[in-house]
């Protein structure tokens, strides 16, 4: 079985409404509020990047890249708008059955 990091290690950007970001398959620096399964630049930012662990349990996993790409897109939302939004997408989609595949295609 392949590590989660070189399952991810592919999927090196993401445009999300027009401004791209890099992503780092990586566990975020520690944040003023503590630790963080990830982390998203503000779209002003030069060289944007999204910052997900891959180390993090699956439905976390899917929750965390939701929550950081709702960030990416609706940068003007507060933390509890994105953190309500993206754990009510990402209970939807484990409740429908998705989870990580083994080898992604694009």
């Amino acid at each position: 079985m392949k590590s989660k990091s070189g399952i991810f290690r592919n999927i090196k950007s993401v445009i999300l409404r027009g401004i791209s970001y890099k992503i780092h398959w990586r566990k975020p620096r520690t944040t003023k509020t503590g630790a963080a399964y990830g982390l998203c630049d503000p779209p002003f930012k030069k060289n944007k990047k999204i910052t997900i662990d891959v180390n993090t349990p699956e439905e976390e996993l899917l929750d965390t890249i939701i929550h950081e790409s709702l960030h990416g897109c609706y940068w003007h939302l507060n933390e509890d708008e994105v953190t309500t939004g993206s754990k009510d997408i990402s209970h939807l989609l484990w409740r429908c059955g998705y989870r990580r595949i083994e080898n992604p295609e694009d």
